[in-house]
């Protein structure tokens, strides 16, 4: 295999391979979650997490959080499996976009901005910043945050 980044390859030697930000087709991934923990496994990746789009209206969680405790039963030692829930704030205070109830139960939450709220609460897609709206030190787009 010819590797585009010798440099950067060298860097990640003794580095666990990890993905803690995919997406089955439980929402809109393109495959399902075996298929992905099965090339995780082929590329000797030691930890998966499947962290879905969820929001207030989400009613199959239970069904995603089952398949993924089965692989996780089911699989080879030496990849760790987790299941999560990528989910969008929706004020500037930070409230997310779901139930109580997913927050407890997934052992992954994902909160994003994909807007950007301004000082007087009004609401902006990421596009849409300019430069000093930009500059401001909220300007993330993805932060992981344990649960626990």
């Amino acid at each position: 295999m010819k590797h585009f980044f010798p440099e950067a390859t060298k860097l990640l030697h003794g580095i666990p391979r990890m993905d803690c930000h995919i997406h089955s087709n439980f929402t809109d991934g393109t495959a399902t979650l075996k298929e992905y923990l099965e090339a995780a496994i082929r590329k000797k990746f030691t930890c998966v997490c499947f962290t879905e789009h969820v929001n207030k209206a989400t009613t199959w969680y239970d069904n995603f959080v089952d398949e993924v405790i089965q692989l996780r039963q089911n699989s080879p030692d030496g990849i760790e499996i987790y299941h999560g829930i990528e989910v969008r704030a929706v004020d500037y205070e930070g409230n997310l976009n779901t139930s109580p109830g997913l927050l407890g139960q997934a052992e992954v939450v994902m909160g994003v901005v994909h807007s950007y709220p301004d000082e007087q609460k009004d609401v902006h897609r990421l596009d849409e910043l300019n430069r000093d709206m930009a500059l401001e030190p909220v300007s993330y787009t993805h932060l992981t945050l344990p649960t626990n």
